[in-house]
């Protein structure tokens, strides 16, 4: 004979599946919460930029705060920073080459030549847009 919990027996099944899926909902919202939290904490220590200029890091070398290695060492990380930074960033003469290839007109390369318009050829290359559009 099997023993069956009197919760069991007075409410039947039904109630049982629905507050089942009732703790499934509220274990979900809690993790849901807890990922905004993190995430949300996470945020507020970032910085935009670095810490120090070199103009800081000058004057605290010129005023003894640092050392001649010490220096060294921020400065390559702040020179580091600053050139991660350009390179993810998309270049103004990349956009100004962009816009003017939507346009089908020639535009400034990176290198300050003039590059093709679509359908156009250039040097050692083949069209730029073989469809010719």
């Amino acid at each position: 004979m099997t023993h069956v919990s009197p919760i069991v027996a007075e409410a039947g099944y039904g109630q049982l599946f629905i507050w089942s899926v009732v703790l499934v909902v509220a274990v979900a919202l809690l993790f849901g919460v807890l990922y905004l939290y993190r995430r949300w904490m996470n945020n507020q220590g970032t910085t935009t930029g670095p810490g120090f200029t070199l103009s800081d890091l000058r004057r605290y070398h010129k005023e003894g705060k640092m050392t001649t290695e010490e220096f060294e060492k921020a400065k390559a990380l702040v020179i580091g920073t600053v050139k991660k930074s350009a390179e993810t960033e998309t270049p103004h003469r990349d956009l100004a080459r962009d816009r003017a290839a939507a346009r089908g007109g020639a535009a400034l390369g990176g290198d300050g030549q003039a590059t093709a318009g679509a359908g156009e050829t250039t040097p050692g290359q083949g069209p730029r847009n073989p469809a010719g559009g």
